[in-house]
């Protein structure tokens, strides 16, 4: 009786632990995920392991076990999987499975395509530097918007979002965003980004498509640089629109300026 009371408890651990992963993921990080997850690893298999098991001769109850405890493992890393997807999906922009809309860039499925309104970059190789502002004192262009080839598709490398005060409002590396306490984001899911400033003023709207095609609208600007704003029409530089054009094979689409404004760093 004991042992059945024992092991009913135990299992009802195992089972809170491993529930308490999948609540835990994307709070701060996975490590509590993955302690709880151990944790219900090693009483499972404790558990197992001390537990005999009803009608099963003796000479196979270790056997018998050790399957069990296998069987558990592969549970728990199943969690730990869904864990790690959950909590990536919820601080990091994904690519979503919509169908590359036609353009006028055509339709065409093995090429890369940065969606900036009805302005197409699209092309075949490598993407670079999307939008940059100036340079680095090595000469490298300072991007605003950067968008590079990982894994068979796309990802955002950088993207940065400065206020008229000079000062970042958003910043993406790798996929992952930070966004300043001044402004409104709004996620109606893990493909799309949307920020606000005052007045509920759009500055950035971001929808990662699939993984070879993203959409980007925006305003574009650095400090005593330039400014570029993105619609739905398409690309506004000052008084001046481009819309409706495709950009074949561009790594490099617009530059501004040569040389970065004062205080320039990474």
């Amino acid at each position: 009786m004991l042992v059945r009371i024992l092991s009913g408890g135990g299992f009802a651990l195992v089972l809170a632990l491993a529930l308490g992963s999948i609540g835990s993921a994307g709070i701060t990080d996975l490590r509590l995920s993955y302690i709880l997850l151990i944790l219900a690893l090693i009483f499972g298999c404790s558990l197992i392991m001390l537990s005999p098991i009803p009608n099963i001769y003796s000479k196979y109850q270790i056997i018998t076990k050790l399957v069990i405890c296998t069987l558990l493992a592969f549970f728990l890393y199943f969690i730990a999987n869904f864990d790690t997807n959950r909590s990536y999906a919820a601080t990091h922009i994904v690519p979503d499975t919509i169908p590359t809309p036609q353009s006028v860039c055509g339709n065409s499925d093995d090429s890369y395509k940065v969606f900036l309104g009805t302005v197409v970059a699209a092309t075949k190789l490598p993407l670079e530097t999307i939008i940059a502002f100036g340079a680095f004192p090595d000469g490298e262009p300072y991007p605003a918007l950067k968008i590079v080839e990982y894994n068979g598709g796309i990802r955002i490398a950088i993207l940065r979002i400065f206020g008229e005060n000079g000062k970042i409002l958003v910043r993406i590396n790798d996929d992952k965003p930070w966004e300043s306490s001044d402004i409104r984001v709004e996620r109606p899911d893990s493909h799309t980004l949307i920020v606000y400033v005052d007045r509920d003023r759009e500055v950035l709207f971001m929808h990662f498509l699939n993984p070879k095609a993203i959409e980007v609208r925006g305003i574009f600007r650095r400090p005593d640089v330039g400014v570029m704003r993105v619609d739905k029409d398409g690309v506004k530089i000052g008084n001046f629109r481009i819309s409706e054009t495709c950009l074949h094979d561009a790594r490099e689409v617009f530059k501004f300026g040569d040389h970065p404004p004062p205080g320039t760093s990474q």
